[in-house]
Parts: C-alpha cells; sequence; structure tokens
C-alpha cells in the first residue's frame, strides 16, 4: 500500500563545523556531499522525479522540542521569582513632602502602575532576548531609580525617579520572573508560581520593619541608596534563570517486516550559490519522496546511506520552493488578538478591578491603624501580619488548587475567592480594635496571596502554556491600570471625606462587580461546553 508523500530536510550531521554551509547540504559538487545525513520535518513540499528505481533507504525523522523539567533545575528559578514589598513608602513619602494624600497614593500608584502596564513589552523583550537578561537589566534599573529617588527635591522629581524610571526597572525584573517559572513547570505548576510569588508575602514579613529602621537611622536619602542596593539582587536572582534547553527526540518510521523502505520515485532539487535570492536563503533541500511500506510502525536509529550514488542524476534546479531557516524566523513582539477570547478578556477586566482594590487597600491600611488610633509600630504591623499570610495563602493554593480532583474546578474557586475578598474589603473599615484589624489583615492577606499568586495558572488553563508570555503580559497591562487609578481614587475619597473609610468601601465595591464579570464569563463557558457535548452525543 503506497502512503502519502513525506516531506523531509536533509542536515549534514559531519565533525567538521567549518564550513557551515555544507550543514545544510549547500553544496556545489556533488562528490563533496556525505553518505549519512539527519532528516528534520519539515512543512513544505518539493516534488521532483527521478527514473532510478527502488532505491533503498532507512529513515531517521527528528522533531525539536522543549523539555520542562518539573523540578530539578526548575525549583532553584522558583526561588529566582521573587518581588520585594515596598512597604509603607507612602508614610515617608506623605510625611517629607506633606502633599495631599491623593497626589501622594498617585505616586505609589505610578510606580505599581508603570511596572504592570509596560507587561506587553517586557512580555516581548523577555520573548525576543531572554527571561534571564530582562531580569538582569531591571535589577540594574532598579537600582539607579532608588539611588536617584533618595535625593528627590520634591515630589514631581519623583515622579520621575520612583514613579516612571523604577516602574521600567521593576516592569523588566517582574513579568519575566514569573512567566519563567510557568514555563519551568507543567505539572507542578500550581505549587511553583504559589512558592515563587510567596516572596512578595513573605517579603513584607521582614521588608517593612527593615524599612522603617533604615529611615530611622540613615535617613531618607541615606535608606534609598541602601534600598538601592537590596534592589541590586534582582541581577543575582536573574543570571539563575537559566533558559529551557531544546531536547531532541527521535521519531522514527518502522515497519513490521521490513527493514527498510522502497522508494519509487525521487527527485532532489539541490540549490547552488549562484541562484541565491537572499544570504538567509537555500540553506537546506526540500523533496518528497512516495514511501511504499507494510505499515507505520516507527523504527529508530537509521539514516539515508548511498545518498551520493543518488543525487548524481539530479537535474532540475528551482528557486521557488525554499524558505528561511526555522531559527531565524522573527517571534512577534505583541499578541493582542488574545483579547478576542471572551473568557479571557473577562479575567483581564476582573484582574483590572480586582488590583484597583486590593492595592487602594494595601496602600491605606497602615493609614486607617493611625487613623483609628494605633501607633507607628502597630501601622506597620498590619502590612506585616497581610504580608505574612500573603505568603502562606500563596503557598496553600499552589499546592490545594494543584491536585488533580480540584483542577478542573480551578478557574471556579478563583472567582470565588474574588467575591470573599470584595466581603472583607467591607468589614474592615469597620472595626477599632487592633486585635480585630489584625484578624481581617490575616484573612485578607491570604485571599489576595491565593488569588494573585495563581494568575498565571489560570491564564495557561484559559489559554495554554505557548501563549503564557503574551496573555500574561496583557494581562498585567490590565493589571498596572487598576494600580494607577487605585490608590489615586482612595486618596481622593480620603481628602473629600476626611478619613480612609470609604477607600475601603470603594475597593470592597470594584471587587465585587469584578467578581460578577468574571462568573458571568464562566457561567457562559460551562453552558457553551454543555451545549457542544449534547451535539456530540446526538
Amino acid at each position: 500500500m503506497e502512503s502519502s508523500p513525506k516531506t523531509v530536510f536533509f542536515q549534514d550531521m559531519k565533525e567538521d563545523t567549518s564550513h557551515d554551509e555544507k550543514n545544510g547540504l549547500f553544496i556545489e559538487n556533488q562528490e563533496e556531499i556525505p553518505e549519512t545525513f539527519q532528516l528534520y520535518d519539515k512543512e513544505e513540499e518539493t516534488n521532483i522525479n527521478d527514473n532510478d528505481d527502488n532505491p533503498e533507504c532507512n529513515v531517521v525523522i527528528e522533531s525539536s522540542h522543549v523539555t520542562v523539567p518539573d523540578g530539578g533545575y526548575g525549583w532553584l528559578v522558583v526561588f529566582s521569582g521573587v518581588e520585594r514589598s515596598a512597604g509603607l513608602l507612602y508614610l515617608q513619602f506623605f510625611n517629607r513632602y506633606n502633599e495631599s494624600a491623593a497626589l501622594t497614593a498617585w505616586l505609589c500608584g505610578v510606580a505599581s502602575g508603570v511596572r504592570l502596564m509596560l507587561g506587553p513589552l517586557t512580555g516581548a523583550v523577555a520573548n525576543r532576548f531572554s527571561c534571564r537578561a530582562a531580569v538582569v537589566w531591571g535589577g540594574i534599573i532598579t537600582c539607579i531609580s532608588m539611588i536617584i529617588s533618595g535625593f528627590a527635591p520634591n515630589i514631581a522629581f519623583l515622579f520621575i525617579s520612583f514613579g516612571f524610571l523604577g516602574g521600567i526597572g521593576r516592569s523588566l525584573a517582574y513579568c519575566p520572573a514569573v512567566v519563567i517559572v510557568g514555563l519551568y513547570f507543567h505539572k507542578k505548576r500550581g505549587k511553583a508560581v504559589g512558592i515563587a510569588t510567596s516572596g512578595v508575602g513573605f517579603g513584607t514579613f521582614v521588608i517593612p520593619p527593615v524599612i522603617k529602621l533604615l529611615f530611622d537611622y540613615y535617613g531618607f536619602t541615606g535608606a534609598f541608596i541602601l534600598i538601592g542596593g537590596i534592589t541590586l539582587n534582582l541581577t543575582i536572582f536573574g543570571i539563575m534563570m537559566r533558559p529551557l534547553s531544546v531536547h531532541r527526540k527521535i521519531e522514527a518510521i518502522q515497519q513490521r517486516k521490513a527493514e527498510e523502505l522502497i522508494v519509487t520515485d525521487v527527485e532532489i532539487k539541490i540549490l547552488p550559490k549562484s541562484e541565491r535570492l537572499d544570504a538567509n536563503l537555500y540553506d537546506s533541500i526540500d523533496f518528497t519522496i512516495p514511501v511504499l511500506q507494510e505499515n507505520d510502525r516507527i523504527k529508530k536509529n537509521n539514516s539515508f546511506s548511498n545518498l551520493k550514488r543518488r543525487i548524481s542524476s539530479v537535474v532540475t534546479f528551482t528557486k521557488s520552493k525554499q524558505s528561511k531557516p526555522k531559527e531565524r524566523t522573527k517571534k512577534k513582539l505583541f499578541e493582542f488578538s488574545l483579547l478576542k477570547d471572551f473568557r479571557f478578556t473577562c479575567f483581564c477586566i476582573a484582574i483590572l478591578l480586582f488590583t484597583l482594590a486590593f492595592q487602594s487597600a494595601f496602600v491605606f491600611l497602615p493609614a486607617y491603624v493611625k487613623q483609628v488610633g494605633g501607633n507607628d509600630t502597630k501601622a506597620a504591623f498590619s502590612i506585616v501580619i497581610a504580608g505574612v499570610f500573603d505568603g502562606i495563602g500563596r503557598i496553600l493554593s499552589g499546592f490545594i488548587l494543584d491536585t488533580k480532583k480540584i483542577k478542573t474546578y480551578r478557574i471556579y474557586i478563583y472567582n470565588s475567592i474574588m467575591f470573599i475578598i470584595g466581603g472583607v474589603s467591607f468589614v474592615i473599615p469597620n472595626l477599632t480594635d487592633f486585635v480585630s484589624i489584625a484578624i481581617a489583615c490575616g484573612v485578607y492577606g491570604v485571599l489576595v496571596g491565593s488569588y494573585i499568586s495563581q494568575k498565571s495558572v489560570v491564564i495557561v488553563d484559559l489559554l495554554g502554556p505557548a501563549k503564557l508570555t503574551y496573555s500574561f503580559g496583557i494581562m498585567i497591562l490590565f493589571q498596572g491600570i487598576g494600580m494607577l487609578i487605585g490608590p489615586t481614587i482612595g486618596g481622593l475619597l480620603k481628602d473629600i471625606n476626611g478619613k480612609y473609610d470609604y477607600s475601603f468601601y470603594f475597593g470592597g465595591g470594584a471587587m465585587l462587580v469584578g467578581a460578577i464579570i468574571l462568573l458571568l464569563s464562566n457561567v457562559s463557558h460551562f453552558l457553551m461546553v454543555k451545549r457542544e457535548k449534547k451535539k456530540t452525543q446526538q
């Protein structure tokens, strides 16, 4: 029985690589063609004919794929994906420059917003170059921005140094750090992302007290210089982010009864240098072989042999069917077409509203503690408590949502968490004693940590890992918008009403609206899947 034509590509496997042009069988002298070649699967076909009957050959087809380690070095990369906490900088800016709450909060919003809104760009940079390069440069830029901020004469200068320059640096470090963890893991992706992002939560256990001590002992300028030194560690973490190695998996064609494939009609087109249209073209041979075989079983570790004799009869040359080498194909910078996916778009809007709410809460939480009579220490510890439980929530959610029985319902659990966070946001401004506030901070931290840590995992559930770099960049663009406007609106509400209560009410309302939008998309998807199942059963 005759099989369909199979397109293959030759590559010279000689030990001597000094003649690189020969590696693609781009050879004018037929006597120099080696007798054994490696074969690569290709999509394009070039049909040619040779009257040489029944040449015998064995076929090896080699395909390229990326192996996900799911452990080993992958765990080291997890501990490199650490996002530091900003701590109590809002109060420092507020006390130093005596500006309005809205303007001071907007500074914090700009710093976080730029970091996230540049997500598509930094994702493209990581995709074009590497996650390692992006994080290393991000650490350097962040360090410079912090040192410059220490000498800021006014808050306008801080918008440039701390807000925009610092936002660019942290964006280069943040997006690739999260993405590489998602790429390094498959079965353990939820656990890995949870551990990686827990650095944010546990960082708030250490950073706020450290920042307070730095400002107390070294002053505003000295503290920012030292913070710059701390952020320079991002470059070390970035260096540890080794790209995934590309492994080759051999896929051969076998027969049950015959050891060789019988080739009936063969013509090979070899392109001499004189017929090149471009320096990047024609370093390969494409040809089609109609193969007669008894079955499609796979046989490994074979190769084309005695090819030199067969090529001597080639007489046809062409320029029309050649393509550029695969490794020279440029990657897209952006992939905004992903927003055509209704579910993904709803998820991005929900993330925007969620970020708008929780960022406002974390910015104003220490100020609210002081509003109800707490001192600076209690104000700092409110962030510490929220941060510690944030880290716990990130790790626990990774392990729980990664279990086999729960994975299927991960997006629905994710949606439910958003509803609960919205409810807690309404409770906080009704608490006046520190113990109650501390308990609420712990609950809030666990829920927020669970929600934030699994963003990239949910995106993979929605769109698959192949689009993670692009989709995560788009998602944090929406998140950046929320970061930018959330604290600003919260600050305006404080300026208008004289207290921070309404900032929390505003955040809770935004959170519930986002949860409803995500719920509608999930219900719509559930009904669509149900209809498709009925159609297939009929």
